[in-house]
């Protein structure tokens, strides 16, 4: 998802998708990350730089993922609370990509509403909601037809 923001994702390095950074990203990230106590992944500071992409030849600093324990790890939900915890502590500098590339006159959808498939998860994080309850399955539906006209039940 961080392909929708104003993030590295890691490309133009040696760990793509395993590392995020940005330019304005400071110490508090990872600890605050950590606080959250996110099952199955753990969070290290770290700083580099990508060679290509986003960011290019600028040093960033940000974080690496380090799965723990993959049976428990969510990535999705770790995801979503990553984008909320850069937007609490990043308000003036985080940011989402438009889907356009920002082209005046072409709508400028942002590419992250792509990514979820609504704008529920931005406009959530956008307006300081905990958005984790946006990765919680859905509920089941209701009892729709009786026993004796499913073949299986």
């Amino acid at each position: 998802m961080f392909e929708g923001t104003n993030l590295s994702e890691g490309h133009g390095t040696t760990q793509p998708f395993e590392i995020v950074g940005a330019p304005y990203i400071d110490a508090r990230f990872a600890p605050s990350l950590a606080e959250l106590a996110l099952p199955g992944v753990h969070f290290r500071d770290l700083r580099y730089v990508p060679t290509f992409h986003k960011h290019a030849g600028r040093p960033l600093r940000g974080v690496q993922l380090h799965i723990t324990d993959r049976e428990v790890f969510a990535p999705v939900r770790t995801a979503v609370a990553m984008l909320a915890t850069l937007r609490r502590l990043y308000p003036g500098d985080f940011d989402w990509r438009t889907s356009d590339g920002g082209v005046e006159g072409t709508g400028h959808r942002h590419f992250i509403d792509l990514l979820w498939g609504s704008d529920r998860l931005r406009r959530a994080v956008d307006a300081g909601e905990d958005p984790l309850p946006l990765c919680d399955p859905p509920a089941p539906p209701g009892r729709w037809a009786e026993d004796a006209v499913l073949l299986y039940s």
